[in-house]
């Protein structure tokens, strides 16, 4: 519960949805809007040297409302082992191709009040956790990029949709974040070859 305004009234900021969200958000790198709007039916099967490999692809929303053209750029995100782990836990097998929202399925929300509630709640369970104030839920996403380049440099962009690594290396990599001692015990790597 949040205590909000100075009449003391509380705020539930807990939502069923939430860690399910912040686990997609960590494990996608997606934005919150992008997120907010997958569906089961965003997931596509490839195959490749013999094994079968999943991907999520979709609109990117943040280029396509910039550039305002009219054959939208869509975005792909490749499911890692943990991705995949996670997304068999929410019941891929029965949903995968089905229209339906992975986060929140039964809405009656709108996905700006979902994306404000997803922030909020973020910074509620931050506080209580103790963290720094400098960290948001945009820093899931940074995770996300800042694993990935540990493992791809220079090729990162290619997976994160980016036009280019200098862009990646500015304003989502932390180099300080991932140690190499970290980085050598990561035991899953991102299945798929550049």
């Amino acid at each position: 519960m949040k205590i909000i305004g100075n009449q003391g009234h509380r705020k539930n900021m807990y939502r069923d949805y939430l860690k399910d969200a912040f686990k997609l958000l960590l494990f996608t790198g997606g934005r919150l809007e992008e997120i907010i709007n997958l569906k089961w039916s965003n997931i596509y099967s490839i195959e490749h040297q013999g094994k079968t490999y999943f991907k999520f692809l979709y609109s990117d929303l943040k280029v396509n409302r910039i550039q305002k053209k009219t054959k939208e750029k869509q975005k792909s995100t490749m499911i890692h082992a943990d991705l995949l782990d996670f997304l068999n836990s929410l019941g891929l097998n029965d949903k995968i191709g089905n229209d339906e929202f992975i986060i929140c399925p039964n809405r009656t929300r709108n996905v700006k009040n979902l994306i404000d509630q997803l922030s909020k709640s973020f910074t509620h369970y931050r506080d209580l956790a103790g963290l720094r104030k400098e960290i948001s839920i945009k820093h899931l996403r940074k995770t996300y990029i800042t694993w990935i380049n540990s493992m791809y440099n220079d090729r990162t962009f290619l997976l994160t949709g980016h036009s280019n690594n200098d862009i990646v290396k500015k304003h989502y990599v932390n180099s300080s974040f991932l140690t190499q001692d970290e980085i050598d015990l990561t035991e899953r790597r991102i299945t798929t070859d550049l």
